[in-house]
């Protein structure tokens, strides 16, 4: 008998294991690392662009999340007409991608290389 239950809980064990990796392989699939680039362009009225990366993971990113985090950053300048920063958009598209089902990491340069 207790071969018998050793056997079971050996096979339930392994299933579970199984089962497991299965689930991570397909969490692998769906949480895809991409990174979108923003770019708030002539911040300063001499043609300065602020860009900013963000490294993200979710679903692949469709032209209907980019529009969407377009929009959601057009809504936040309208609302704060004349009032907007730069990091307020950024802001903007981390809650949007995030309300999504996204990870959102923002991406510092460590140097810059100039040639």
């Amino acid at each position: 008998m207790e071969i018998a239950w050793l056997v079971i809980h050996v096979m339930i064990r392994l299933e579970t294991r199984v089962s497991s990796l299965n689930f991570r392989k397909e969490m692998v699939n769906i949480m895809r690392e991409q990174y979108i680039k923003f770019v708030d362009e002539d911040v300063d009225g001499c043609g300065t662009d602020v860009v900013s990366m963000a490294k993200v993971y979710g679903n692949e990113i469709t032209v209907g999340t980019v529009d969407r985090i377009k929009d959601a950053i057009s809504n936040y300048k309208s609302e704060n007409e004349g009032e907007w920063d730069t990091d307020g958009c950024l802001d903007v598209a981390t809650q949007q991608l995030k309300a999504e089902g996204y990870e959102v990491y923002w991406v510092n340069e460590n140097a810059e290389i100039c040639f």
